[in-house]
């Protein structure tokens, strides 16, 4: 049974550069689209700058009043600028299309990185993005550019066996930053065992253990000892943490968990956790610094 939808043969569809005096004259049209997100006009922004924007389907849109409807984030990112951007700009829309358009969707990283052609799970480009921040940054670092997606994918491919192995054996709740940390668990004992200090088996078996007492405190069978020890009040202070409603996902809960998780990798027994005054997983920090640099 065909559907006849007479509000399609008004619909006008044709591709525009659009400039800062255009962009803020349809700007003027802009009287019903939702609160604007800066962090999305200036993401635009710098892919625009950057040249890391392409025309797409998603149409600067228009309806039968000439009110604008979709794409505020795009024409403010235009505003103030020399940039000239091709849009493909639709004009006659059905009014009620506002209440079904995506606006302002910003796609997050893993989406940019799998529609560029390499596949990464939105698990994976977490803890690729935090093995990329260095142990100094007060924060996790911010993929903004088109050479730093590139960087991920370098990073990623790299370390690929470790971190599906520990997306593999992750609990949920568990921070990117423990899962950070998991993998330089099993890249340090992979090293170890490759220098025939460890047997390949405990290199494989400590990531699971390790995320397990992150998560509940103790190993998959319920048990813990003295060599746990690091990784029990590691947990303990995120958990108070928690409790308080204090952040512990910025640098200080990273240096924490890589503190204990280094300690957790020499199987001795000890009783307490400092923070380390910098990356006790040298070698593979070292690593990952010559991959981003190259």
């Amino acid at each position: 049974m065909q559907h006849y939808y007479p509000d399609l043969e008004q619909i006008a569809l044709d591709v525009e550069i659009i400039n800062a005096h255009r962009a803020a004259a349809y700007l003027e049209k802009n009287v019903c689209n939702r609160q604007l997100r800066p962090n999305a006009v200036q993401q635009y922004l710098v892919d625009m700058q950057n040249g890391d924007w392409k025309i797409g389907c998603d149409c600067i849109g228009f309806d039968t009043e000439g009110t604008l409807i979709n794409g505020q984030h795009r024409l403010h990112a235009i505003v103030g600028t020399n940039l000239e951007i091709p849009f493909l700009v639709a004009r006659n829309l059905p009014s009620e299309a506002k209440n079904t358009l995506d606006v302002g969707k910003k796609r997050q990283l893993h989406e940019r990185i799998t529609i560029a052609g390499y596949s990464i799970s939105k698990k994976e480009a977490a803890i690729t993005t935090q093995l990329m921040t260095h142990w100094d940054a007060a924060n996790k670092i911010q993929i903004e550019t088109s050479e730093m997606r590139e960087k991920v994918k370098i990073i990623h491919e790299y370390f690929a066996p470790y971190i599906e192995y520990v997306v593999h054996h992750a609990k949920t709740g568990l921070y990117s930053t423990e899962l950070a940390a998991a993998v330089y668990v099993g890249v340090h004992l992979a090293d170890q065992e490759r220098k025939s200090k460890v047997p390949l088996t405990l290199a494989r078996d400590l990531v699971p253990e390790f995320l397990s007492l992150c998560k509940h405190g103790c190993r998959l069978d319920g048990t813990s000892d003295l060599r746990d020890t690091a990784v029990k009040l590691y947990r303990e202070r995120k958990l108070n943490a928690q409790a308080k409603n204090t952040r512990f996902t910025g640098s200080d809960g990273y240096h924490l968990v890589l503190s204990a998780a280094f300690k957790f990798c020499s199987q001795v027994p000890h009783k307490g956790l400092t923070y380390c005054k910098f990356n006790p997983f040298k070698s593979v920090e070292d690593r990952i610094l010559t991959l981003l640099s190259d």
